[in-house]
């Protein structure tokens, strides 16, 4: 997520008082961010290389973790997939990710508001997909081991590779390197791949293939 509106009270020091803060108080800061302002991180050529290291989309479901305003969702349908499933802790965001997808021709198609790893979710999905989240989360081990749990045959993740936290990113968490996501994740089988961008960060593309 490119977040980089100035909100009184959050910017400055979010990277380090975020573990006092409740999980409404965070809820109520993504809520200001999608009503003010927003700006996806979303770089086609960090989904394209993951659509094209899974076979089959058309046939796959995807459960879309920090679905935003459903950016990600319509560039999946116009690689055929048909069953979506986007969950963002904002309400906002999920009533703009509807807006933007709702009229196109799905076979399943629903939004859950929640933090991933607080939901109670029993349904698997094919796909679990979490692009520029990851690094948001509040607990990163139980938010893995959530998507580990309901995700059918692969885990598809892509998180800016940062060095040190700071800015007015609403970071929680930092990849330095490759190897601190595959630790994180814990499958065997896997692909990962780092972008070299022509200005800004890094990026980390990783794929997990679940036994």
């Amino acid at each position: 997520m490119n977040m980089t509106v100035d909100i009184p009270g959050w910017n400055g020091k979010f990277s380090r008082d975020w573990r006092s803060y409740s999980k409404e108080q965070i809820k109520e800061l993504y809520e200001i961010v999608h009503q003010k302002v927003w700006k996806r991180n979303f770089n086609k050529k960090d989904i394209l290389w993951l659509i094209f290291n899974i076979d089959s989309w058309s046939s796959l479901s995807v459960l879309d973790v920090g679905c935003a305003i459903g950016h990600m969702g319509a560039f999946l349908h116009r690689f055929g997939t048909r069953r979506y499933c986007g969950l963002d802790v904002s309400d906002i965001a999920i009533k703009k990710a509807w807006a933007r997808l709702h009229k196109l021709q799905w076979l399943d198609l629903q939004f859950i508001s929640s933090y991933i790893e607080d939901n109670k979710l029993s349904e698997t999905y094919d796909v679990v997909l979490c692009s520029h989240t990851l690094e948001h989360v509040l607990d990163l081990k139980k938010a893995i081991a959530k998507m580990k749990e309901i995700a059918d045959k692969y885990i598809a993740i892509v998180v800016p590779m940062q060095m040190k936290p700071g800015g007015k990113s609403y970071h929680t968490h930092i990849f330095p390197h490759p190897d601190i996501l595959v630790d994180a994740v814990g499958l065997d089988q896997y692909q990962v791949d780092v972008r070299t961008p022509a200005k800004g960060r890094r990026i980390i593309r990783y794929i997990g293939r679940i036994p």
